[in-house]
Formats: C-alpha cells, sequence, structure tokens
C-alpha cells in the first residue's frame, strides 16, 4: 500500500508535517497535571454564513479560528511565527455508515498544517479548506486508523491494557516530565456536528453538550468543538502552569472569528497552489 502512488502522496504529507518549521509555544512542553477550560458558544448560523461567503466547512471555519487565536497570542507573546506552521491533530470520524447509532467511538486523527503569520482571515480559511480537502482526497484518517490498527494488533488485550497503565502511570509522567523534548504537534481539536436530533433524558430535553479533554504529557493546549441543534460549545482545556490566562486566549479566539465575519464581503480571490 505505502509502494502505490496514493501511498507515497500519503507518506509525503505526513513528512511535510512532520518536517514543517514551527515556534516552541509555552504549551508544548510537559503538562503538570492542572487543567482549567474556558468555553464559548457561537451560533451555528453564524459559523455557516462564514462558509457561505468565504468557502470552506464548519470543521475548517473552527480550525481557522483556532489558528487565528494562536497567531494573536504569539503575537501578544512576542514569538516570531512569520512563515511557520501550526501543527495541528484533527480528529475525524471514520466510523462506517452502517455502524451509525452504536455505541463508542470511531476516530482518527488527520495531520493539518495551517500557515501562521497571515494577516487576510479569509487566505487562513482558504489554506484550511484546501489541505483538509487533500487530506480527505487522499483517505488520510483511514490510512492512519489502518496504520495504528496494525502497529496495537500485535499486542494482545492484556498487553494493551498494561501498556496503558503503564503510559498514565506517575512514574512514567515524571520521567516524561524529566527528558520530554518538544512534540511534533502543538495542538489537537476534535470537531463534531451531531444530527439534528433533540436528545432528552427522563423526558428533558438537553440544551447543551458540553466535551472535556484532559490535556496529555507534551500537549498543554486542547479544544474540542461540539455543535448541537442551534449552537457551536467551543471549548480550551490547557494546563495551569502553561496557560495561566486561558480567558485571555479565549478572547483571542473571538477576534479572530470576528475578523473572519468581517471578511465576509464579496472580493476576488487568487487561487492557492497546491
Amino acid at each position: 500500500t505505502l509502494a502505490s502512488r496514493q501511498g507515497r502522496a500519503r507518506t509525503g504529507m505526513m513528512l511535510r508535517y512532520l518536517r514543517a518549521p514551527g515556534p516552541l509555544f509555552p504549551f508544548t512542553r510537559p503538562v503538570s497535571g492542572r487543567v482549567h477550560y474556558a468555553w464559548w458558544q457561537i451560533p451555528l448560523v453564524e459559523l455557516r454564513a462564514v462558509c457561505s461567503a468565504l468557502g470552506g466547512t464548519v470543521t475548517d471555519v473552527v480550525v481557522t479560528v483556532l489558528a487565528g487565536g494562536l497567531d494573536h497570542y504569539a503575537e501578544a507573546h512576542g514569538l516570531h511565527v512569520k512563515g511557520q506552521f501550526l501543527r495541528l491533530q484533527l480528529a475525524a470520524n471514520v466510523r462506517l455508515r452502517e455502524d451509525y447509532g452504536k455505541l463508542g467511538n470511531e476516530l482518527a486523527v488527520i495531520p493539518v498544517l495551517v500557515p501562521l503569520g497571515i494577516d487576510d482571515p479569509a487566505e487562513r480559511l482558504r489554506h484550511v479548506a484546501a489541505y483538509t480537502r487533500a487530506a480527505n482526497n487522499l483517505g488520510m484518517a483511514e490510512f492512519i486508523r489502518g496504520f495504528m490498527d496494525g502497529l496495537f494488533g500485535f499486542l494482545t488485550p492484556p498487553g494493551q491494557a498494561l501498556l496503558g497503565k503503564l503510559l498514565s502511570s506517575k512514574s512514567f509522567l515524571r520521567l516524561n516530565r524529566r527528558i520530554a523534548k518538544s512534540p511534533h504537534d502543538h495542538t489537537l481539536t476534535t470537531s463534531v456536528l451531531f444530527p439534528s436530533t433533540v436528545y432528552r433524558v427522563q423526558g428533558q430535553a438537553v440544551s447543551t453538550i458540553q466535551t472535556f479533554i484532559p490535556c496529555s504529557l507534551n500537549v498543554g493546549l486542547l479544544n474540542a468543538a461540539i455543535a448541537y441543534r442551534d449552537n457551536l460549545q467551543f471549548t480550551l482545556a490547557a494546563d495551569v502552569d502553561a496557560v495561566p490566562d486561558l480567558d485571555g486566549l479565549m478572547g483571542q479566539m473571538k477576534s479572530a472569528f470576528n475578523e473572519l465575519r468581517a471578511a465576509c464581503e464579496p472580493r476576488e480571490l487568487a487561487p492557492i497552489e497546491d
């Protein structure tokens, strides 16, 4: 599979992701174990208005807002990001249609590169949309899911349980804090759009679905976006020591979204090179 034309293209995309230059953010370091959260509700109609005007999907807009907010964050912290990239893991659904309705997650992560230091938010969205479209056309989510299944498939279920216990042990976490280097990934985000169904618990309609993702090892900032009914819940989880002013960072995300909304005007756009 790797030797096929599609396999070589997939491998090339992975290598470009790993080799892309990226800034060292304060949150790309071993985590302390203390996490705090900030969240913000965005009307779905506003997200879809941006998609209609500038292109892309709701998930592309979520990724663009995250990257734009981190651009503002970098500027506020004196980080040079021009010509560098945000290396982001985007969780994607790989559940087969015939398996819809079954319990449990069926997810794989797609590595996404987003150029930083871009002044025009519409241009950033176009880069994100072009990249995710190319990754989807190559089937990167299914490729990575199959690779990981094959890698861990050599272990028996008891072996997998033992590995999970080892990786979450206090001894391993202490060792990781001593020897860990800067990770390839800056952050991770999920973007889930629920079907247009109102869920009920004991006869009461569920108004909001909230997701909390724990930080892990060397990645001290994560985002979860859940669209349910008429709103998207945008949640940031951050290591307390690495990002003490999480509300300020959320404010920079809001500024990035407002810039996108302001860019929703008729314009002539030059095509993005592949």
